[in-house]
């Protein structure tokens, strides 16, 4: 795989990475279950509508796949399958989504 292949990979995260890194990280959902594939595609959906004007999720038209950008899956860690001690990141994240004139 080539570098710049390898660097689309650690920005555009399919579903299926994404519910890999927060199984093996030990995110739960907040009823203490493990995330399945349709909790997550609740949680993007539910980001989405939340917030509209970000541009979190791209589809790649051939494969017919949906991606989430990095900058999103920190958004489903850090407010939507956090722990109720990670509040000040949840503090933090809408602080940096202002200051990038986003409307999080």
């Amino acid at each position: 795989m080539r570098d710049s292949e390898r660097e689309l990979d650690n920005i555009f995260l399919s579903y299926n990475k994404i519910l890999k890194r927060l199984n093996s990280r030990g995110y739960k959902t907040k009823n203490g279950k493990e995330i399945t594939h349709k909790d997550l595609r609740y949680a993007v959906d539910f980001m989405i509508k939340k917030h509209p004007t970000c541009k979190w999720r791209s589809n790649k038209v051939k494969s017919r796949k949906f991606y989430v950008i990095d900058e999103g899956y920190w958004w489903l860690v850090d407010v939507f399958f956090q722990n109720e001690k990670d509040l000040q990141n949840r503090r933090r994240l809408r602080k940096l989504c202002k200051q990038n004139g986003g409307s999080c």
